[in-house]
């Protein structure tokens, strides 16, 4: 199989629980990185399913209470908006998680996505192609699933984008 996601680029997977959609996934951001040494990567997980390997402390990180999940080599878990562009310091790839690693849930996660969106829209340029990966977007649309609304800055992401070097 051949499959490539180049910078500005948009794309969405759907299919059947347990069909592999994650597991492409991972693959997808994984080429990513390997493809472009100067990009960056946010992975919004509301389920969760990725492991960070590292706190932003640097420490490494466990995840005592999770089931088991892809791990991003080098990424850096964050639980908070303020927190993802700081971390592009140490590494290519941030985990913007829904639970903290003792399965505490992370306060008003939709807004901390959403606001963690905006802020990797506005940064993105050039010399660093960025991806936004929103792992379960459902989870994220609000006022009741399919039928709901999907929130302006994530939008700006889909719609302006590829002018940024950014795919989502």
């Amino acid at each position: 199989m051949t499959f490539a996601l180049e910078p500005g680029q948009r794309g969405v997977c759907i299919g059947q629980t347990g069909c592999g959609k994650s597991t492409l996934s991972t693959e997808l951001v994984r080429r990513f990185l390997r493809n472009y040494p100067n990009s960056r990567v946010l992975i919004v997980d509301s389920k969760p399913r990725y492991r960070a390997t590292h706190k932003r402390n640097g420490l490494y990180l466990f995840y005592p209470k999770w089931a088991k999940g892809d791990t991003i080599n080098g990424s850096v878990a964050v639980h908070n908006a303020d927190g993802v562009m700081p971390a592009f310091r140490f590494t290519r790839c941030v985990i913007l998680q829904s639970l903290h690693p003792n399965a505490r849930e992370v306060e008003s996660f939709e807004e901390e996505a959403f606001e963690a969106t905006r802020k990797l829209f506005r940064s993105s340029h050039e010399t660093s192609p960025t991806l936004l990966y929103v792992d379960e977007y459902y989870d994220l649309i609000t006022g009741g699933g399919l039928s709901g609304h999907t929130d302006r800055r994530v939008l700006q992401v889909i719609r302006a984008g590829r002018e940024r070097y950014m795919s989502a």
